[in-house]
């Protein structure tokens, strides 16, 4: 399955440099715990998408909200231009079993 989002960049500040990341909505995290086996630590390998750069990375589970979020890598940011606190589309799909 493929879902799609818009979403507010986000960065956490960490010693080794920031993390950036977004959050999935909670209608499509719910979707996806739905469809998706658990796996250790809760985390689901998923390939994203925003604008034409696509990755490979693991669904994480956000302690406070609960809902699911993508790790957005330096390099998509910089390829993509990308700023904390901008809106972007994100399309994400479970990778297929290895």
């Amino acid at each position: 399955m493929r879902w799609t989002f818009e979403a507010e960049l986000l960065l956490l500040h960490m010693p080794d440099g920031d993390l950036a990341y977004v959050e999935v909505p909670a209608s499509i995290t719910d979707e996806i715990r739905a469809v998706a086996p658990r796996k250790a630590f809760g985390s689901n390998r998923i390939d994203a998408t925003i604008g034409t750069v696509s990755w490979s990375t693991v669904l994480v589970s956000d302690r406070e909200s609960g809902n699911l979020t993508v790790p957005v890598k330096k390099q998509v940011r910089v390829s993509c231009g990308l700023a904390a606190g901008e809106i972007v589309s994100v399309a994400i799909e479970l990778a297929a079993a290895a």
